[in-house]
């Protein structure tokens, strides 16, 4: 089936607030670091199911990953797919007997990061039933969106994360990430949103979790956001 689902990562005890407000919808929760699902984890999975939360999928942490802790907060949330970031240090982690789907996130360029797009998760998941792939739209450069390369990157992945940029190659001088993750609706980014999901939905009937991740700022236009996403595309789910 395909999904939409609301990303949110938990970071402090701003965030539990954030997660009380939902109610009826599916997330995405994350945690950047180990610590943080430590200190809130049990918190954020006794709100989901008191707000009826659902989930299919978790984002993990990066660093200090075990293949244990992978399991455990994977069994914590019951959810059978994962999505991690995608980096030259935690392949040698996953190459440990996964029992659920971890999928890898394409990510942009940077210096000390050489596995990182969607053809070195192709390739690096190729035979591996437990690997797949989080293709990230806005973490990709504007070649992997064009619409025939589009449809074989859809191909092998398992979710999708969702959000616009501000440009493809960020201007010198500028914070980096300042201008990703921006919302899909209200706001100039260089991504034709439409255009993506209708390759995605219309042309290709791609099934998954479409997760729309916004940087925090943006929080409550997320919320607004996924029900914009559901009125103006709900009809082109494969259910």
């Amino acid at each position: 089936n395909t999904m939409f689902s609301l990303g949110l990562f938990i970071n402090d005890i701003n965030d539990i607030y954030k997660l009380e407000t939902l109610e009826d919808i599916q997330v995405q929760l994350g945690f950047y670091r180990v610590q943080m699902y430590r200190d809130f984890g049990v918190r954020a999975k006794e709100l989901c199911k008191e707000k009826n939360l659902t989930m299919d999928s978790i984002h993990l942490p990066t660093k200090d990953m075990t293949i244990d802790l992978v399991h455990e907060i994977m069994a914590l949330f019951n959810v059978e797919k994962a999505t991690i970031h995608a980096h030259d240090t935690i392949m040698t982690m996953l190459e440990g007997e996964l029992s659920w789907k971890v999928c890898l996130e394409n990510f942009p360029y940077k210096s000390d990061r050489t596995f990182r797009t969607p053809i070195d998760i192709i390739r690096t998941s190729a035979g591996k039933p437990k690997l797949g792939m989080t293709f990230d739209i806005c973490h990709a450069e504007m070649l992997w969106l064009d619409p025939i390369i589009l449809s074989s990157i859809l191909k092998y992945t398992d979710i999708i994360h969702l959000s616009n940029k501000l440009w493809d190659r960020k201007p010198s001088g500028v914070d980096a990430d300042s201008g990703f993750h921006i919302p899909i609706h209200g706001f100039k980014g260089v991504i034709d949103i439409d255009k993506v999901l209708g390759i995605i939905l219309k042309q290709y009937h791609w099934k998954g979790e479409i997760v729309l991740e916004y940087m925090p700022k943006y929080f409550e236009k997320a919320k607004s956001d996924l029900q914009k996403l559901k009125d103006n595309w709900g009809k082109f789910l494969v259910l």
